[in-house]
């Protein structure tokens, strides 16, 4: 029994690898080449992560060469303790250890969802299987990853952490692996997906024992309490001058916008299908599931409500909930109640109630995989069942990979450089003034941030969020004039 369990999880484990794989393959056709989009802003961070530990064998508290000299480790989207800080270090190329992250994050999402759905007694490999594909490959996950926002990447361990507390509620035992789930979410994210995690962890509350989760919480915090004060800190000094803003001016346009965030099949960054007032690109607003998911949805839903004896309900309220906490902060400005809700720091922070969409993916996959293994219990189709299923789940990986290729494929096809491998550590350290970021365009390598930083060149005009807003949201330009600038300099016009 036990050698069968560890060739069950191989299995998935190797499943998730060969899938994620396939969905990602257009990203390792030239696997050295820049990527369009925000890929570049959190490369620079690694890399001068990767500068700092390596090369001067210091903790990264603060850099040199961003912005003549800036916090590091302070900053919430940077990622020391992640996935994609490891392969930073391991990789020398870092547009290659960009790609292997994106795969490898797919790979512990896929991977979490299998433990969740074990967790939760869905015995049948292939609607474990279709769950872990949704959450993995729907609209928001993915589409962040294309934009290369990679402080999203820290919901792919939200199956496991769901798993845990599942565990632990279950046989009654302490998970101690859930306080250092929770750091390596807050250590390894953003602002807007570590309140995501705030708001399942309360969810959470309908079936954990209240002493064990306030547990779980207290040491969790403790964890990352190093991240969370100094992160706190240089949100107090450096704050975001902007406001949450509408999804849409109406509320017909409200959900006009979620229904094709949701359903619409077209979600291409070069033709966007939203025509209510989002002023935002289709990468902020795609949550998409698709038509045959929300069917099994429906499908789930009817199944727990019926039976009144499903083990899992208290978890089935939990995501109920999180939908409707979704649903109520969607509409951003529109909503009443946001005024009082953004009075506080990190969350008056946030400016794109779009992106609230995110708290659907687990519960949409965990209602739909509890509709489709429904099936197997009302013997629909008796003994080809599994045919069934494997249909389900090969439409499914099509339909994902149809909906978010156009947009995998856009991003290489702007930038025709090739990046270098290297790290001039003798060469003397100066600063430059940096890419002028005309149109959001890469004219050449003058414009890629972390080429500065591989020639040991400080980047003053370098792209952040937390060095200034405008009231569009977007940084503020430093007055740096043009040409390389010295420490010792002392030409006035320069």
């Amino acid at each position: 029994m036990r050698i069968s369990k560890i060739h069950i999880v191989y299995s998935e484990i190797l499943c998730s690898l060969i899938i994620s794989f396939i969905f990602w393959s257009p990203l390792f056709k030239e696997p050295d080449r820049f990527l369009y989009g925000d890929f570049d802003f959190f490369i620079t961070y690694l890399f001068a992560n990767k500068i700092s530990m390596l090369y001067f064998k210091e903790f990264p508290f603060f850099s040199s060469y961003i912005g003549g000299g800036f916090p590091l480790w302070a900053n919430p989207q940077n990622m020391l303790f992640s996935v994609p800080q490891i392969f930073s270090f391991i990789f020398k190329n870092q547009w290659i250890a960009i790609r292997v992250s994106v795969l490898f994050i797919s790979v512990i999402s896929m991977t979490g969802m299998f433990v969740l759905f074990r967790q939760l007694d869905i015995k049948n490999f292939f609607c474990r299987l279709y769950g872990a594909m949704i959450y993995t490959f729907s609209g928001f996950l993915v589409s962040h990853l294309t934009a290369g926002h990679f402080a999203f990447h820290n919901i792919a361990y939200l199956p496991i952490l769901s798993a845990a507390f599942i565990w632990s509620w279950k046989f009654k035992k302490f998970a101690y692996i859930l306080p250092f789930i929770l750091a390596l979410m807050v250590y390894a994210g953003s602002s807007i997906t570590n309140i995501f995690i705030v708001i399942f962890l309360f969810s959470f509350i309908t079936f954990c024992d209240f002493k064990k989760w306030s547990t779980y919480l207290a040491f969790g915090v403790l964890l990352s309490a190093p991240k969370l004060i100094a992160s706190y800190k240089i949100l107090s000094i450096f704050p975001k001058n902007c406001v949450m803003g509408k999804v849409s001016d109406s509320f017909e346009g409200i959900f006009n916008t979620l229904g094709t965030a949701l359903f619409g099949i077209n979600q291409k960054w070069d033709l966007s299908p939203y025509y209510a007032k989002t002023g935002l690109g289709v990468h902020e607003v795609n949550g998409y599931i698709g038509i045959l998911c929300f069917i099994f949805v429906i499908l789930g839903g009817y199944y727990i409500l019926k039976h009144t004896d499903y083990t899992y309900r208290k978890f089935a309220l939990s995501m109920a909930l999180v939908t409707a906490t979704a649903l109520f902060l969607y509409p951003g400005d529109s909503n009443p109640i946001w005024p009082l809700l953004s009075k506080n720091l990190i969350i008056g922070a946030l400016h794109m109630p779009t992106r609230f969409v995110g708290l659907l993916p687990l519960p949409m996959a965990y209602f739909a995989t509890v509709g489709l293994y429904y099936l197997s219990e009302k013997n629909f189709l008796s003994k080809r069942i599994n045919i069934f299923f494997i249909t389900i789940c090969l439409f499914t990986f099509a339909e994902y990979n149809f909906v978010n290729r156009r947009n995998i494929l856009l991003i290489r096809r702007f930038t025709f450089l090739k990046s270098p491998a290297h790290f001039y550590a003798d060469k003397k350290f100066k600063h430059s003034a940096g890419p002028e970021w005309k149109d959001g365009t890469f004219i050449d390598e003058t414009q890629i941030m972390n080429s500065y930083l591989q020639n040991n060149e400080g980047i003053l005009r370098f792209y952040d969020t937390l060095l200034g807003y405008s009231g569009e949201a977007f940084p503020e330009h430093s007055s740096v004039k043009e040409g390389n600038l010295d420490i010792f300099n002392t030409d006035p016009n320069i």
